[in-house]
């Protein structure tokens, strides 16, 4: 979520990702652009008050601005009934996840390199990097995608490669930025998502 364009579970969703876990394995892991799920949107709802005045022009609630609910338990079944729309797929389950924690895990693992792009993602520059660039690419343009799924990439494997002693470190940095609610997450299964509430 980007938080430079405010929603008020954190900020508007340019892209998502596909994650499948099996046996508690990631199986896939498949980022997307927002707007490339929206267009395959065919139906209308009506927009609530601020989305309809000032986004929807007149199209009514679509995925970009699903998130718009003020708690994230009414915003992430919004969110899931979009994609799944889109993607003819059951999703079990929905994590938002705000750019302050890629920023966060940057601090311990250092710098990446997008070879691709001749980019180094550093703690300070990947807020303008991965929001503001999106700006100048045009319709179809897969750019953005491209960019964050090499950015997931090589963050993995910068983490893989970090020393045990920073683990503690990076357990503490997701306790952290969850109670910060910049990492959010829902369940389709009721026990699980009382308890993500509780918590």
């Amino acid at each position: 979520q980007n938080s430079n364009e405010l929603r008020a579970s954190g900020g508007f969703m340019g892209s998502y990702a596909l994650i499948t876990i099996d046996q508690g394995k990631i199986t896939q892991f498949v980022i997307e652009d927002v707007y490339d799920a929206d267009g395959q949107w065919q139906g209308f709802i009506e927009a609530p008050p601020g989305v309809k005045e000032y986004l929807s022009a007149g199209k009514g609630l679509r995925l970009p601005d699903a998130n718009w609910a003020a708690d994230f338990p009414s915003a992430a079944p919004q969110v899931k009934f979009f994609i799944e729309s889109a993607k003819q797929t059951p999703i079990d389950g929905v994590i938002a996840l705000n750019v302050q924690v890629l920023s966060q895990l940057l601090e311990i693992t250092g710098p990446i390199k997008l070879n691709d792009y001749n980019l180094t993602l550093t703690a300070d520059n990947i807020d303008d990097l991965l929001q503001d660039r999106p700006q100048i690419f045009f319709p179809g343009s897969r750019q953005k995608v491209n960019i964050l799924t090499q950015t997931k990439t090589q963050l993995a494997l910068a983490i893989n490669q970090l020393p045990d002693d920073q683990y503690a470190k990076l357990l503490q940095l997701i306790q952290t930025q969850i109670k910060q609610k910049n990492l959010l997450f829902f369940s389709n299964n009721i026990l699980l998502e009382n308890s993500l509430s509780r918590l």
